[in-house]
């Protein structure tokens, strides 16, 4: 296929003729058919919008309905009506990743609306990104900035141009390297002279070896998101005079621009293209919106569960003395785990009578317990006709504590000092 640089020319050369037609959106994660599947692209719109309850496994083409959906489908009728063709077809999907109503207090959260476009190949492997809504000619140039890396990773991958993965990685930031200013530049180079190659065996072929190396980003996304997170806050605090904490919502608004986080994303996406988005997206999202998600019913399975664990929640909690106490220990969101986590203070007095926050942990463990994402409890809860909970307000839920299988959950916060909770705890131990 022609790389996205010539074909961008080809076309700018003659009349101008958009895509006419409504977008018709596809399946999330469904199937490209085999017969274009190595030259279609796939353009993911991943959003915090709740999910509508459908059978996905009964219909491909979705009824989508989002807080950009019309700013989103300007920009794709905008998008040249030659780029896709019958033998390469670009594919539209929407991903609605927000947490249901039944974790954030039984209504809508009222968040600030997010959104992250990817392009994947027809097999889901990420070659371009962006965090925003692509405004006018942006999702042209995302696309044809996805073309253009596939060609590089289609040339790494021939017999006759070998390339270990960190040359390949290599080349990508050559190409984006112009795009930053020299702070960027700077931690670019910073991370990429860090990146080392994944343990074992060597990866040859990124083509053939895609979840290998999915699993190799995966480990290290959370550390170079952080280091990236903390050059973006300064950089931001400069280009936006923000000031104080209540900024934070101010800035998640302005990322719904892309140009936003535009050097954020162009650096990070070097060390994510090639990897598998069916794999990385709910890590993509945490470290873009600091929020945890809920995972994607994938066609043909049912909703996710922990993948480490082979019971699901609902077994596991089945499985409980029906008069013993258990905890459900929440993962926080990939970013904030690496960040020091906002703990109510705790008072000297307190920490010497064993109510501080180490004294919970310790006392947590004694009881059956089972660390769980978001997602996990939203899934298990309605599949249970379980009450609402509230996982983020007022504060975010570290642990839910349930005196027997068929008591409610008592939810312990970050911002509630932990001296109350452990004192039930240690009552209920008895």
């Amino acid at each position: 296929m022609v790389c996205g640089a010539v074909l961008a020319t080809v076309l700018d050369s003659g009349p101008r003729v958009y895509a006419a037609d409504p977008v018709s959106w596809s399946t999330p994660m469904g199937e490209v058919p085999a017969a274009t599947a190595d030259d279609a692209l796939v353009v993911v719109l991943m959003t915090n919008d709740v999910a509508a309850q459908q059978n996905a496994r009964k219909r491909r083409s979705q009824p989508v309905s989002c807080w950009c959906q019309r700013s989103f489908e300007r920009s794709v009728s905008r998008v040249p009506a030659g780029y896709s063709l019958p033998s390469a077809p670009i594919d539209f999907q929407h991903w609605a990743v927000g947490l249901p109503p039944i974790v954030t207090g039984g209504e809508r959260p009222s968040d600030v609306e997010r959104a992250i476009a990817i392009v994947t190949d027809g097999k889901y492997r990420i070659l371009a990104l962006s965090v925003g809504v692509p405004h006018g000619q942006d999702l042209r140039q995302l696309i044809e900035d996805a073309e253009d890396t596939r060609v590089l990773l289609r040339q790494d991958s021939s017999d006759a141009n070998e390339s270990s993965v960190k040359e390949t990685v290599g080349r990508i930031v050559d190409r984006i390297r112009g795009r930053l200013n020299r702070i960027w530049q700077r931690e670019l180079d910073r991370q990429f002279d860090a990146l080392g190659e994944p343990d074992g065996d060597p990866i040859d072929d990124l083509f053939e070896e895609t979840t290998r190396y999915t699993s190799a980003v995966k480990l290290r996304l959370g550390s170079i998101a952080g280091q990236l997170h903390q050059v973006y806050l300064q950089d931001a605090q400069t280009r936006f005079g923000l000031t104080e904490a209540s900024d934070l919502n101010r800035l998640a608004i302005l990322e719904q621009h892309p140009a936003t986080r535009l050097p954020w994303v162009t650096t990070l996406a070097p060390f994510v293209v090639g990897s598998d988005l069916r794999s990385l997206y709910t890590d993509l999202a945490e470290v873009t919106w600091g929020q945890c998600v809920m995972p994607v019913e994938r066609p043909g399975e049912q909703p996710s569960e922990a993948a480490d664990d082979p019971l699901s929640l609902a077994e596991w909690v089945s499985q409980r003395d029906e008069k013993r106490p258990f905890t459900l220990q929440l993962r926080p969101p990939l970013l904030e785990d690496r960040i020091s986590p906002q703990r109510a203070q705790v008072t000297d007095v307190a920490r010497r009578r064993g109510l501080g926050w180490q004294d919970l942990d310790a006392v947590v463990k004694v009881t059956p317990s089972r660390e769980v994402s978001p997602g996990e409890i939203a899934a298990w809860l309605s599949q249970t006709d379980g009450k609402p909970i509230d996982l983020r307000r007022p504060s975010r839920a570290r642990f839910l504590f349930f005196r027997s299988p068929s008591d409610p959950p008592y939810p312990i916060r970050d911002g509630s000092p932990p001296g109350r909770a452990i004192s039930m705890i240690r009552q209920v131990q008895k």
